[in-house]
């Protein structure tokens, strides 16, 4: 708390998320295809993730925002607030194939709210991803076409209009 009406907020996190043993995860796309070029062996594509990375598990998170706030003469106040979100690199897909990874992001997001004094209402207009940052929270390969991936890819800014009212 800067002042009464300016609040600053961070946050940090750090994941460690290793395999302890992990013998027999499947292949990523390019190691199914040089397998699939020995006609000799006969058992199935796998590899070993042992001591590698979790799935969605990124090393690093954190976050820097602010919230002010300025009194109205109509027993409301508005809020004005504007927050950084950022997630290190992390792969999507459980074969922790490169392609199948999403490199480190941050997200700008705000939002300027109209709040009565007794906070049983607000009025609010939030937007998110404001930069238009390309991001993907998942995907898989494409096994019917050959080194084809699939991805969840999130959408760029978005603005909602929201209403509340507490009781």
């Amino acid at each position: 708390l800067i002042t009464p009406d300016l609040q600053i907020f961070a946050t940090a996190g750090y994941t460690h998320a290793r395999y302890d043993k992990y013998l027999d995860a499947g292949c990523t796309v390019r190691q199914q295809e040089a397998f699939a070029a020995n006609p000799n062996d006969e058992s199935s594509c796998t590899q070993d993730l042992s001591g590698k990375v979790l799935v969605r598990a990124p090393d690093w998170n954190a976050s820097l925002g602010s919230s002010y706030t300025v009194n109205t003469t109509f027993s409301s106040y508005w809020r004005l607030g504007l927050d950084l979100v950022y997630t290190s690199d992390f792969f999507y897909s459980t074969d922790l194939d490169v392609e199948n990874s999403q490199g480190s992001y941050t997200l700008v997001n705000m939002q300027l709210a109209l709040v009565d004094d007794a906070n049983r209402w607000e009025v609010g207009l939030r937007g998110t991803n404001l930069t238009n940052e390309d991001y993907y929270t998942g995907g898989a390969d494409l096994p019917l076409i050959a080194g084809a991936y699939g991805g969840g890819l999130q959408p760029q800014s978005r603005w909602s209009l929201d209403l509340q009212y507490n009781f």
